[in-house]
């Protein structure tokens, strides 16, 4: 199955949707979900060590897995960019990111829907 993220004027509901999907996969806990980090930092050199990741959630297709990582990685890299160490500053968001469910508001497109409003 393929996991294709939805076009940014996309409505609500398709990014609902989307991220429901993803939240099917679900982190255990930080530690977990920094492990999945470090492999994809790690994945053009050492490729095996993603796939080793995504196969220890049994029962879930592995792109639905690695998309739902490489959606809290973005999370985790655009406060990065932004001067935001989550891991070293802000604990209780860092946690967070690993069991809360994602949201359309988490990929910055909220303001682009055309039913937002409505």
């Amino acid at each position: 199955m393929s996991i294709e993220r939805p076009e940014w004027d996309a409505s609500c509901a398709v990014w609902q949707g989307y991220c429901d999907h993803l939240n099917t996969v679900k982190f255990s806990n930080a530690d977990q979900m920094h492990t999945g980090f470090v492999a994809i930092m790690r994945e053009r050199k050492h490729p095996e060590d993603l796939r080793l990741f995504v196969r220890g959630f049994a029962g879930h297709d592995p792109e639905t897995v690695t998309a739902a990582l490489r959606a809290r990685y973005e999370i985790w890299v655009e406060a990065q960019d932004c001067g935001v160490d989550l891991k070293e500053s802000a604990l209780d968001v860092w946690a967070a990111l690993a069991t809360r469910p994602l949201t359309p508001e988490d990929f910055n497109v909220f303001p682009a829907f055309a039913d937002a409003e409505a």
